[in-house]
């Protein structure tokens, strides 16, 4: 019969710690797809929201380019904007391998809003669905040249099929994954109090 030193010695471990080190290495497993991969996913085909201010004679503008919708990974500011337009990029055909007869798959279009500010090289550039990039130029020069105009904001979806449609689906495992560890914290927290008050029942 081993006694409790060898099995020590053996690396054996009690099942309540083998549990504790389970449970840790899911909420890692979980943590690196449902948090990861979405973030990952939604960085690749943000949403931007864009604010124009006008401060006297001069017109403020800042972005926030953020990945599952509502966390920004990127800022920008630019001062005295006097201008605005777009840039275009279309996609391109590539085979999907290298011989020769095989399909060929199209890149998706690429539209940007610039704004320009009083320096020459000052610039603000967020991505825009080429669906919505004449609307939103057409927005901003409006409120340059209507004085009386305060604010404009604007959401500018960079792809609204991958940002907008798969991007909503795949936030979704986030959403699930903050509800199950929120969950798992809890019956943590409770577990631990039963223990306490069962302590305290034997006293």
């Amino acid at each position: 019969m081993s006694s409790p030193e060898n099995d020590h010695s053996n690396g054996n471990k009690p099942p309540a710690a083998r549990k504790t080190r389970t449970s840790f290495g899911a909420f890692l497993l979980g943590a690196a797809f449902c948090g990861g991969f979405p973030a990952l996913f939604t960085a690749i085909a943000p949403v931007s929201y864009v604010r124009l201010e006008r401060v006297g004679d001069e017109v403020r503008a800042s972005s926030s380019t953020c990945l599952l919708f509502f966390v920004p990974y990127a800022r920008q500011q630019v001062t005295g904007v006097v201008g605005v337009n777009d840039r275009f990029h279309e996609g391109t055909l590539s085979r999907s391998r290298p011989e020769p007869g095989k399909r060929r798959v199209r890149s998706e279009d690429e539209a940007f809003l610039i704004l320009h500010g009083a320096a020459e090289d000052e610039l603000l550039e967020v991505s825009v669905s080429p669906v919505n990039i004449k609307g939103r130029v057409e927005d901003v020069e409006q409120f340059l040249k209507d004085p009386q105009a305060k604010e404009l904001r604007l959401f500018c979806v960079s792809n609204w099929k991958f940002a907008v449609f798969a991007g909503g689906l795949v936030s979704l495992l986030t959403v699930l994954w903050i509800v199950g560890t929120v969950i798992w914290i809890g019956g943590g927290i409770l577990s631990l109090l039963g223990l306490k008050r069962r302590a305290r029942g034997r006293d």
